[in-house]
């Protein structure tokens, strides 16, 4: 039986099984990275840690296929583009939502939690939406206190 090839990791400068413990990549020699998983995974566990913010951009962009220009437009957004309320990464009380189309999976927009739910309700439906509109401006006039006995 063929022993499995071994490799130090250029890290721990532990011996390990070099197919099991290293990642592969095609431009080095033998085809597979200097550190072994474990120690490349702590490396990007304290580089994440300390630096939270590119973390996070690097998330969105991945997430909703940004570039890295609209990405940095979202988490720079002060206030939710449909009722313009302040958002919580900003000092408001709603948190930031990056919108973006289910069907499409397209980004829209950056809105608060409550004008999230409300498409997601009328099931992002532009009729739906403009029928709600309608039933609030047909009963503006006719609200009145609800009378409990």
């Amino acid at each position: 039986m063929k022993k499995p090839k071994t490799r130090v990791c250029g890290a721990c400068n532990k011996r390990k099984d070099l197919k099991k413990c290293f990642h592969r990549k095609h431009v080095d020699k033998d085809g597979y990275q200097t550190q072994c998983k474990n120690c490349r995974n702590k490396k990007g566990r304290r580089y994440n840690k300390a630096n939270p913010e590119v973390k996070r951009l690097v998330n969105i962009r991945s997430r909703y296929n940004l570039t890295p220009e609209q990405a940095e437009q979202a988490v720079a957004t002060t206030h939710c583009e449909i009722c313009t309320d302040p958002l919580t990464e900003q000092g408001g009380t709603s948190p930031m939502i990056i919108d973006h189309c289910h069907n499409h999976d397209v980004y829209r927009g950056v809105i608060c939690k409550p004008c999230n739910s409300a498409l997601g309700f009328a099931r992002d439906n532009t009729d739906t939406l403009r029928n709600m509109i309608t039933y609030l401006e047909d009963h503006q006039q006719t609200l009145s206190p609800l009378h409990h006995e």
